[in-house]
């Protein structure tokens, strides 16, 4: 153990444990882990034993960095997990989970507050990284787990997968989290904030009449909250993609209220902001709410533009204090673990967008970001879903999409099969990915959605040029029967009408125009519907292009 990694120990627990804590400096410290790991490169982090004495044997402290000891070992490249080393993980996940989840009330924390000077304190984006990290041990357990049952391995590493056939199990992943939901009261304290919110904003503000709720420490708190994402994520991933949306709603519920996301505990890292629009749309997406999946996407990459500009402006800024201050030019630094990470989903989610907007075109997208959509780096996966071709969409979405999973494992299967020549029983769950079971049953299902709404495109194409159109005339555009055509016309309309997130219970048409049939002739009435705002917003930033230009010229 280096000089440099007592001193980050040390360091980071005397930020987490100050009498007055100060976020960016923890945020500060925290970070420092990104270098620390480059320390251990081909080996895993010391052992919380061999810290303990850095810290005075603080647990929940030591139960912290294990968790970042864990993190950085299966983020290693060079290392490669066995199930002992899940089953580590877990076992401290586990304790961490149950210390607060046991401590309901608060006491404990309280205890150990007075033990070391002052309550543990971290931030949103480390309180984001561990629930982030625990659903992906989760996923990537499944995976293995299910490619260690179906595929001949070590005969010693099964017996170790059949051994721990309780750790790792979604009935209990679930529970730590619901349970750190609940026993935090987030759930409870965002209500509460809406209900201020309302109460403040109505007549005479009545804000005074909303009861307060108060929570058994801020860990507590910040680990509740950024449990509602990671259960939004793992319901995603279950493939339970209305529970998804459903146990998000206090999140989404926040983002909606608050301008801009000013102020919000989900603003505080901008992967968590990405990966939770991006699984809320992708839901939306799955359950055929397409306009609402359009607006998650749209959303979600507009706040992430304006993000890396504000990056990118203050690097250019400091790029520039220092070179006044150095006499020369300065390199940019390198983005960060999280920016990539985002930088990689919002990719995904370009692509999602790509794929949705096609599948219910005329939804309006700003063009900052169609212009991204069109650019150079989006052209061959624009390609994909210009092709009209099922194959090429489904593709597209399968690389874009996560790597669904079942948690379903035939351990009898795999027990009875060993020692027979080195293979392993087949098992009949566990989704080793895009080529597992699950992830395949989710291919056939979008792929067959696609099926259909490519064909209902086709009328909505040729409706696009009428105002009135026969049957018969459809019939010989597409070579299908009058009686066929009237169905999907009634289809069409059934799949597009869809209930708004933000009224819950006011249907919209999702359709761009409308139409109605009267006996054999079918309406279309495309100028009453049009988008208006979208025609306006065009010329706006036409205009402003003009006059910027304008500006320009005369300097």
């Amino acid at each position: 153990m280096s000089a440099k990694f007592k001193a980050f120990v040390t360091r980071l627990h005397g930020a987490v444990r100050a009498e007055r804590p100060n976020e960016e400096r923890i945020q500060e410290v925290y970070q420092e882990s990104e270098d620390v790991a480059k320390e251990f490169n081909n080996d895993p982090w010391p052992k919380a034993e061999e810290v303990s004495a850095l810290v005075q044997g603080d647990r929940v402290f030591l139960l912290l960095y294990t968790e970042m000891a864990f993190q950085a070992f299966f983020k290693n490249k060079n290392m490669k997990a066995t199930m002992e080393d899940r089953v580590g993980s877990w076992q401290n996940y586990s304790a961490l989970f149950t210390a607060l989840i046991q401590d309901e009330a608060g006491d404990a924390m309280t205890e150990a507050a007075r033990a070391h000077g002052a309550e543990v304190m971290i931030t949103g984006k480390w309180a984001f990284d561990i629930i982030y990290e625990f659903v992906y041990q989760f996923q990537e357990a499944c995976q293995y787990r299910a490619s260690a049952l179906q595929s001949a391995i070590n005969e010693s590493e099964l017996q170790t997968v059949l051994e721990h056939k309780d750790v790792w199990t979604v009935d209990k992943v679930f529970n730590f989290l619901h349970q750190l939901v609940k026993v935090s009261k987030v759930r409870e304290v965002l209500e509460v904030a809406s209900l201020s919110k309302g109460s403040a904003e109505g007549e005479g503000g009545g804000a005074g009449a909303v009861p307060l709720v108060t929570y058994p420490s801020k860990l507590h708190y910040l680990l509740g909250y950024f449990a509602l994402v990671g259960l939004n994520r793992l319901e995603c991933l279950l493939g339970d993609f209305q529970n998804a949306l459903s146990v998000a709603e206090p999140v989404m519920e926040e983002s909606r209220s608050v301008h801009a996301g000013a102020g919000l505990l989900l603003s505080s890292s901008i992967i968590a902001q990405v990966s939770l629009h991006y699984h809320i749309g992708l839901s939306y997406l799955m359950i055929r709410k397409y306009h609402e999946a359009i607006k998650t996407f749209v959303s979600v990459l507009d706040v992430y533009f304006k993000y890396m500009e504000s990056v990118k402006q203050q690097q250019r800024a400091q790029q520039q204090q220092q070179q006044q201050q150095q006499g020369q030019p300065v390199q940019p630094p390198p983005k960060n673990a999280d920016d990539l990470a985002a930088g990689k989903l919002v990719d995904k989610v370009a692509a999602m967008l790509l794929i949705v907007h096609h599948l219910c075109p005329g939804q309006h997208i700003p063009e900052n970001i169609r212009g991204h959509l069109t650019g150079e780096k989006m052209k061959d996966k624009l390609r994909h879903v210009q092709s009209g071709d099922v194959d090429e969409i489904v593709t597209l979405f399968v690389v874009s999409a996560p790597k669904f999973i079942s948690p379903a494992t035939d351990y009898d299967a795999a027990a009875s099969s060993m020692g027979v020549g080195g293979q392993v029983g087949t098992g009949r769950g566990g989704s080793g990915g895009r080529t597992g079971t699950y992830g395949g049953l989710q291919r056939i299902v979008f792929a067959e959605e696609v099926r259909q709404m490519l064909e209902l495109r086709k009328l909505r194409d040729y409706l696009r040029l009428y105002s009135t159109i026969g049957l018969e005339k459809l019939s010989a555009f597409t070579g299908q029967e009058p009686e066929n055509i009237r169905r999907e016309l009634v289809q069409y309309k059934h799949k597009l009408l869809q209930l708004e997130a933000s009224t819950g219970s006011s249907a919209q048409q999702s359709l761009d125009f409308h139409y109605y049939l009267d006996g054999d002739m079918v309406h279309v009435d495309a100028g009453e519907h049009e988008n208006r705002q979208e025609v306006s917003k065009h010329f706006q930033h036409e205009i402003r292009k003009l006059e910027n230009l304008a500006r320009t010229l005369r300097k």
